[in-house]
């Protein structure tokens, strides 16, 4: 466990470097487009982009809702919710899972079954994995015909062996979560439901990179949507690094430059980064305080 730990340290590091180094020298080789594409873009659209950001974070809380259904259990909406919102802060650890785990945590605080709350941890990963990765096939297929072919081999790649090493490491997991499956009463109808709007709250997230990409309705907003979600998804399935930072900006960076250009590119990656924490902080504050005047009767 101890090397484990340390490995986790040593390669976190080694990303975040890398990464730091790739956008700084991003940053000086164009840094006087980049200060006009700063420029141009009006505040209304970042305006917009934080409504459509509200949208993706609120559409994959009820997703959740509607996985927590789907194992038999009832949660109200405002509970739901409270419970996704302050989940989800503890992303800033290293460590994708954490967010998870304290969904699971929590959940039990609510008198939701231990049972249930332990097997929806997995079925979002599940979830949240598989549909990213269909929504960003089109950027794939768009790779693959330009011949980027070792992009996609180093894709493929580290998400085999990310894949691989967590079933190593989970295998006994993995066996208790398929046994516990397969006695549960499950609603099909709350699955449906849940990846509907796992489909919609992706759809507003790429929304709300495409806002702010200058002039974006000339572009191939199919491919930007596409691209923006296959940097999304291996910001993610990088779990050393916290909430994907630096490995999904430059990601998009190399997925996209070449569509909108380079310093473009940086910039909405950026901008885009920032705007979306802002919205979770906001509204985190938000439902903090509501908790605290109980507004909402959240038991």
């Amino acid at each position: 466990m101890k090397r484990f730990k340390k490995f986790n340290t040593a390669a976190t590091i080694l990303v975040s470097a890398a990464t730091a180094i790739f956008l700084t020298k991003t940053l000086l080789k164009y840094y006087t487009p980049i200060q006009d594409t700063i420029t141009s873009i009006p505040p209304i659209k970042i305006i917009f982009a934080i409504f459509l950001f509200l949208g993706y974070l609120y559409m994959r809380a009820i997703s959740w809702k509607f996985l927590v259904q789907y194992f038999g259990e009832s949660i109200s909406k405002v509970n739901s919710l409270t419970i996704w919102f302050f989940s989800e802060a503890v992303r800033y650890i290293p460590g994708n899972i954490w967010s998870f785990a304290s969904r699971a945590y929590l959940a039990q605080q609510k008198q939701i079954s231990k049972n249930a709350s332990f097997l929806v941890l997995p079925t979002e990963v599940i979830l949240v994995t598989t549909t990213t990765t269909i929504l960003s096939s089109y950027a794939i297929v768009k790779i693959l015909e330009r011949g980027q072919v070792n992009l996609i081999f180093y894709i493929l790649t580290i998400t085999s062996l990310v894949v691989i090493l967590a079933l190593l490491l989970l295998h006994k997991t993995v066996t208790k979560i398929l046994k516990k499956l397969l006695t549960q009463n499950l609603s099909l109808r709350a699955l449906l439901s849940a990846i509907a709007c796992q489909f919609l709250s992706w759809s507003l997230y790429s929304a709300g990179y495409l806002v702010l990409i200058p002039d974006a309705k000339t572009l191939d907003l199919l491919l930007l949507y596409s691209a923006t979600l296959l940097a999304w998804l291996i910001g993610y399935l990088t779990i050393v690094s916290p909430l994907g930072l630096g490995v999904r900006e430059s990601a998009f960076v190399l997925l996209v430059g070449t569509r909108i250009g380079t310093a473009e590119a940086l910039v909405v990656a950026i901008l885009a980064r920032l705007v979306l924490i802002a919205t979770e902080l906001i509204n985190l504050a938000f439902w903090a305080s509501l908790k605290r005047s109980r507004i909402f009767k959240v038991e």
